[in-house]
C-alpha cells in the first residue's frame, strides 16, 4: 500500500468536512488510486464517494468494485448519480450482473427515486432488467 503524501492526506481531511472540494489539487490516476486504497482499507465509503465527486475524468473502477463487493447498493446507486456520465457504465453493469444477486441488483434499481433509471444508458438498464427476469425464471424453475 502506498503511503499518502501530505497533499493526499489533506484531501482526505478536507473531504471529511465537505461534500466536494472546490479547487482540489491536481493528482494523477495513480495517486487517486492510492487515496482510494487507503479509504478501502479503512472502509470509508462516504469519503470514496466524495472523492469521486471531487475528481472528474478518473477511472472509478476500484470504487465500483469495492461497493459491489460489499453489496452496498446505496453507494452504487449514489455513485451513478454523483459522477453521472464519467463512470464506465458497461463495467458497472457487468460487475453487478456477475454477482448474480437478485436482491442486491433490485435494491440498487429501486433506491433514491430510481436514479439508475435516470442516468444509466438505456441499453445497459435493459441488460440489468433482462438479467433479473432471467433470474426469476431460473429461480421459479428450480423451486
Amino acid at each position: 500500500m502506498n503511503e499518502l503524501t501530505e497533499i493526499e492526506q489533506n484531501i482526505i481531511e478536507n473531504l471529511e468536512n465537505s461534500l466536494v472540494l472546490d479547487n482540489p489539487p491536481k493528482i494523477t490516476q495513480q495517486r487517486f488510486d492510492s487515496i482510494i486504497d487507503v479509504l478501502i482499507k479503512e472502509d470509508r465509503r462516504e469519503l470514496m464517494w466524495r472523492l469521486c465527486g471531487t475528481y472528474s475524468n478518473y477511472n472509478y473502477n476500484k470504487v465500483i468494485d469495492y461497493f459491489i463487493d460489499k453489496k452496498d447498493s446505496w453507494y452504487v446507486e449514489e455513485l451513478i448519480c454523483f459522477v453521472d456520465g464519467e463512470l464506465d457504465q458497461e463495467y458497472l453493469v457487468n460487475k453487478m450482473i456477475e454477482t448474480k444477486d437478485k436482491e442486491f441488483i433490485n435494491d440498487a434499481l429501486s433506491l433514491c427515486g430510481h436514479c439508475m433509471e435516470a442516468y444509466l444508458e438505456p441499453h445497459l438498464l435493459k441488460k440489468i432488467y433482462l438479467f433479473l427476469a432471467m433470474l426469476v425464471v431460473l429461480i421459479s424453475a428450480f423451486s
